[in-house]
């Protein structure tokens, strides 16, 4: 026989808590996938700008390499 019935819930309530922690972690999970689409975009344009100024310096390296082969067949016909 059962004379009565205890329910405990948490001082925000039963139902809502759990609704407002649903809320929260769709929220989280939409922070975290932007600030990894953020991360990615930076991380790419940060490797854009590397390997254009590796590029540069390559094309000027190789260039000098030139205009020094050039001086230097012009040095041994002279």
């Amino acid at each position: 026989m059962k004379l009565f019935s205890v329910t405990i819930t948490n001082s925000t309530g039963g139902r809502g808590s759990t609704v407002r922690a649903g809320i929260f972690k769709k929220l989280q999970r939409e922070i975290l996938l932007f600030l990894g689409r953020a991360v990615r975009i930076f991380i790419v344009t940060i490797t854009r700008c590397v390997v254009m100024r590796l590029l540069q310096v390559l094309a000027s390296v190789i260039f000098l390499f030139q205009v020094g082969a050039r001086t230097e067949c012009l040095d041994s016909s002279i």
